[in-house]
């Protein structure tokens, strides 16, 4: 089964990730909008960072579990290439993120994302998982 692929959307980036379970497609969602930004493979898992959130709305979490990462990315100027969802509910989530700081001699930017948005969301749950979000670029 692949892990993600992209989709063509105006002016903007789709994605389709999918996974054997919601917290592997969840891993998948955040490895394929890391792929817009860099390339993983420059990436070195030295550092560890866990993320737990909980909101009210499934799609609020997920949408909010993406942001996290791109602020972490953004502002903090933390690379990630490993991620790793511990607990998925639906409400909360637990996920350890493996990385590094950003290395502008090592990590050549791609892509750059502006936000993750709710438009045409859609996570379809029937055995295998298929997320689709877009990202404002």
């Amino acid at each position: 089964m692949k892990k993600y692929e992209f989709f063509e959307h105006t002016a903007d980036i789709g994605l389709r990730a999918y996974g054997t379970s919601p917290a592997e497609t969840l891993e998948n969602a955040a490895l394929g909008m890391l792929s817009i930004i860099c390339d993983p493979g420059s990436i070195k898992p030295s550092k560890r960072m866990k993320i737990e959130l909980d909101r009210d709305d499934e799609t609020d979490l997920i949408i909010a579990f993406l942001s996290e990462l791109l602020y972490n990315f953004s502002i903090g100027k933390f690379m990630y290439c490993g991620v790793s969802v511990e607990k998925f509910t639906g409400r909360s989530v637990t996920a350890n993120i493996s990385g590094e700081p950003y290395d502008p001699a090592r990590h050549i930017l791609k892509g750059e994302i502006k936000t993750v948005t709710y438009h045409r969301f859609k996570f379809e749950k029937n055995g295998a998982c298929m997320m689709q979000v877009i990202f404002d670029v």
